[in-house]
């Protein structure tokens, strides 16, 4: 339960939080909600258990996730213009700012696989409540407080500053993740030595 509800929440707050991105969006000069296009995501989850070599199987992760983001990067930045056209057929300027939401999100998102890992990581060391509450507060909680502040201001009421956001939620999430990543390691191998040292003088 307390793993499951540590998944679900988080996924339930990524929902809302798009719906509030969009309503801003919608307020937007036509031309620039026309670019609202999806951006391809993949999940990169690593399940650690409590007897397993937590920092191996991060790094592994972060290195599967980082290489499949930016080699899905690669392909669209390549080849976006034709990809876009499949769905725009008749605005080139909403092909050009579909090619901009994949510069600035689709050369970062790997960031966004990386804090998959570590939320993984963390629910697989039995931290899914802090796993949780880091996503909500570091992902949500840092969206809305962009687009009810720095968005209202008409300088920064454009479609730059919402594909920024996401980048930002994202390093800020990753470096309290990497925190707590640390000081929960940490604990866990005192008390692992602690054990093994009570085990060797029983």
């Amino acid at each position: 339960v307390a793993v499951g509800t540590g998944t679900d929440i988080p996924v339930s707050k990524f929902s809302d939080r798009g719906l509030v991105i969009t309503e801003d969006q919608i307020i937007l000069p036509t031309g620039e909600i026309l670019t609202y296009t999806g951006t391809m995501q993949a999940k990169g989850t690593a399940y650690t258990h409590t007897d397993a070599g937590c920092d191996r199987i991060t790094a592994t992760g972060i290195v599967c996730v980082t290489v499949l983001y930016l080699l899905a990067a690669g392909v669209f930045l390549l080849w976006g213009e034709q990809l876009l056209g499949i769905y725009i057929k008749d605005s080139r300027e909403a092909i050009e700012w579909g090619m901009l939401k994949l510069t600035m999100i689709g050369t970062t998102s790997f960031i966004y696989g990386i804090t998959d890992v570590y939320s993984g990581v963390l629910r697989g060391m039995g931290k899914a409540a802090t796993s949780m509450t880091i996503s909500v507060i570091g992902i949500c909680g840092v969206r809305v407080l962009w687009l009810n502040t720095v968005f209202r201001i008409p300088k920064y009421h454009t479609m730059q500053s919402i594909y920024m956001v996401f980048i930002l939620s994202w390093i800020i999430t990753l470096a309290i993740q990497l925190v707590v990543y640390r000081v929960v390691t940490r604990r866990m191998f005192k008390k692992w030595s602690d054990e093994a040292l009570a085990s060797a003088t029983a």
